[in-house]
């Protein structure tokens, strides 16, 4: 009797632990996130999960209802010292796959995300696409 009831506790764990994914949920995505750095070539990037995002830096944040702010320059050049201004736009996520739209100094902004990797306080994203919006032209960029 013993041995049925191993057998079916043993079935169950292995057919819930095998059925998990590595999707990430949108619960994971909410909230405040400043970027840290260039994986690799202008294609990887790293951001942090923070508190706030600093005045002085760029950054980003997540709103539970689809919405998000994004920090960065505001003006065309990015020599020093750098002027940021926040800019309002939606997110949505998809598995894997963040879509961003957001407005920006000279138009709209549209990225979407990869995300490779997700631990603790960092996020790793690969940028797949962007397309930048402004009154005179639309450029495309796919990587």
């Amino acid at each position: 009797m013993k041995r049925p009831i191993i057998f079916i506790l043993l079935s169950f764990l292995s057919i819930s632990s095998s059925s998990k994914d590595n999707t990430l949920h949108k619960t994971q995505i909410i909230g405040s996130w400043i970027f840290i750095e260039d994986v690799a070539n202008d294609t990887f990037f790293s951001i942090k999960k923070v508190k706030k995002l600093d005045h002085d830096k760029p950054g980003i944040v997540f709103k539970k209802n689809g919405k998000l702010i994004k920090r960065q320059n505001s003006g065309w050049c990015g020599t020093p010292p750098i002027a940021y201004a926040n800019y309002d736009g939606t997110w949505e996520l998809r598995k894997n796959t963040l879509s961003l739209k957001y407005s920006f100094n000279n138009g709209e902004m549209e990225e979407e995300w990869e995300i490779i990797e997700r631990k603790n306080s960092i996020l790793i994203y690969k940028l797949k696409n962007t397309k930048t919006i402004n009154n005179k032209s639309i450029l495309h960029h796919k990587n």
